[in-house]
């Protein structure tokens, strides 16, 4: 309840792990806050691992289209899951994502893969509860390629094009 109509959430620089398995973050919130943490960091209000290769979790409250980060290497679970203000979200490298990283993003109508190399789709409820109309983008000759690589979500290989 302590989140609720915060627009800022501070960590605790003594934070060793977050769990946000089924947890959406309240809409209100624009930014997290860490320092002085040897596993998490905050780039633009969006938590990362310290190495910056893992997106933790992207603020419910930001929306519009959104660029992934060139060092991200996986989109952690449920790290955009509630989020019913991103529109588009463009990928230019390979990534591995995790269970329900985009679920109940509703207002979501097209995830974008730039990169020749392939992502990996390795979570359940990737796209859980998002726009019927959403579809995944990918460079035409890595179609079937792409196909190949959702190991859980049959519906996202219908999404695929």
């Amino acid at each position: 309840k302590a989140l609720i109509g915060a627009q800022t959430v501070v960590l605790p620089s003594t934070l060793e792990y977050i769990n946000f398995s089924g947890i959406h973050a309240p809409s209100t919130i624009i930014a997290y806050e860490i320092s002085n943490n040897e596993i998490y960091k905050t780039v633009n209000g969006i938590l990362y691992s310290e190495d910056g290769k893992t997106l933790v979790m992207y603020p419910a409250g930001l929306g519009g289209e959104v660029t992934l980060d060139a060092n991200v290497t996986i989109i952690g679970e449920n790290a955009f899951a509630g989020n019913n203000f991103i529109t588009k979200v463009t990928i230019n490298q390979s990534v591995i994502i995790a269970d329900g990283a985009f679920a109940h993003c509703t207002d979501l109508s097209e995830i974008n893969f730039t990169s020749a190399q392939v992502s990996v789709f390795i979570g359940r409820g990737i796209i859980e509860n998002c726009d019927p109309s959403l579809v995944i983008k990918v460079p035409s000759a890595m179609l079937e390629a792409y196909k190949q690589f959702v190991f859980y979500d049959t519906d996202i290989v219908d999404r695929i094009e």
